[in-house]
């Protein structure tokens, strides 16, 4: 891809977003747009365009012919999701389809897609690959895989490539006041401040942990090797909340206070992604967690 074809970027004030404009820009990438429900994070060299998801009218406006489109705008979490499936599906599904619908319209070059690795997939006691038949539990994940079926049906329909990435769970965010979601940056937090932990459960549960810039830094790859299919965003490593819990303290050298309650049906015991599709392609996390959580620790807190 040259470096001065359009990039559209849903969703590019936010957490992944702003990572994923940081890693563009160091490459070079200088026409990049952003689409957002508010002027949040404006840029240099960025421009920013103000639309909800669903105003298909305004996204015909927006898009042009050949445009890389970058589709990460999403209005829940994954608890928020489960409080309000109703509006969960209007307002992320509904946003979807009208993208799309507007892609198709304008005749994009290629569609890329933020999707949920540790919500699709569902239940597993190993690694899970791209081939693994979705099971999602939860209304976050069934709804980030309803999105993928309507991407799958789009390219297919309008011969267009299009990539579904996957992602861990990831950390590395800037500000962490007032989120509930991503437990390494909201640990940190608290630990950090003395604040106490809140865990469902005992704390045995497993997740996959990736640095934000190595989330980035496998978009900027399959931007610019035109990938198509699904791939992984993730470590391929599974940590424990308590094991996570231990390097954050070892990190701050600060004690967290922790209290446990009962699980949560929508909380897997075990979720840790295979990287090797991604890995082929030349793509690899650069950071382990230990060193990913000190990299945040030093930005944030020193």
């Amino acid at each position: 891809m040259k470096k001065n074809q359009r990039i559209v970027i849903t969703g590019g004030s936010g957490f992944i977003g702003s990572a994923l404009i940081d890693a563009l820009l160091r490459k070079g990438y200088r026409n990049l747009l952003t689409i957002s429900k508010d002027r949040r994070g404006s840029r240099v060299h960025v421009k920013q365009f103000v639309s909800l998801m669903e105003d298909e009218a305004r996204l015909r406006k927006i898009l042009q012919p050949d445009d890389t489109v970058i589709h990460l705008a999403w209005s829940t979490t994954p608890a928020s999701a489960e409080a309000n499936p109703r509006k969960d599906r209007a307002e992320n599904i509904g946003g979807t389809r009208a993208l799309l619908n507007a892609c198709a319209a304008k005749n994009v070059r290629f569609f890329i897609f933020a999707s949920s690795g540790g919500t699709v997939y569902g239940t597993a006691h190993r690694p899970l690959r791209e081939t693994t038949a979705p099971r999602p539990i939860g209304s976050y994940g069934k709804t980030k895989r309803a999105a993928e079926q309507l991407i799958e049906r789009y390219a297919k329909k309008s011969g267009t490539p299009c990539a579904i990435v996957r992602i861990g769970n990831p950390y590395g965010r800037a500000d962490v006041k007032g989120r509930l979601q991503g437990a390494v940056d909201v640990f940190l937090e608290k630990i950090v401040h003395g604040t106490p932990i809140d865990i469902w459960g005992d704390g045995s549960v497993v997740r996959d942990y990736i640095h934000v810039e190595d989330v980035a830094g496998l978009f900027v790859r399959v931007i610019e090797k035109n990938l198509t299919g699904i791939y992984n965003a993730a470590t391929g490593v599974g940590t424990t909340l308590n094991a996570l819990i231990r390097i954050i303290e070892k990190t701050t050298g600060k004690k967290a206070r922790v209290s446990y309650t009962l699980g949560r049906a929508i909380d897997l015991p075990y979720n840790v992604l295979a990287i090797g599709k991604a890995k082929k392609e030349g793509w690899k996390p650069r950071y382990e967690l230990q060193a990913g959580i000190r990299k945040t620790f030093d930005a944030l807190y020193k």
